[in-house]
């Protein structure tokens, strides 16, 4: 398996995406406790006998617009298909999907 160029800088970009996402859920987790005022070992002991409450253990991503994030997928996508046809854009293809994904990783927070 040979990695081109395209290769490297879509596998860069997706390994900042999933680095800002893991630092997007540890930074929501840390402000929910601030704001319990609870310290984390506080909490692992309410969640071990069931009375947290809700909005300590709610974490994840929100997403800004769906709109965005099919738009997204679907540039993915037609990078995909710009890499596995032989069309003229063909050595191209990994700027349309570095762009899908950064429109991803911007469409969430």
């Amino acid at each position: 398996m040979s990695l081109d160029t395209g290769t490297i800088v879509v596998i860069v970009v997706i390994v900042i995406f999933y680095g800002r996402i893991f630092l997007m859920q540890r930074g929501k987790s840390r402000r929910a406790r601030l704001l319990a005022g609870k310290s984390r070992r506080a909490i692992k002991r309410a969640t071990a006998k069931g009375n947290v409450d809700a909005t300590i253990l709610k974490s994840g991503v929100q997403v800004v617009s769906w709109y965005l994030v099919f738009a997204s997928i679907a540039i993915i996508l037609a990078g995909f298909v710009l890499r596995t046809t032989a069309l003229s854009f063909k050595d191209w293809w990994w700027v349309i999907m570095s762009a899908g994904i950064a429109l991803l990783g911007v469409s969430i927070y």
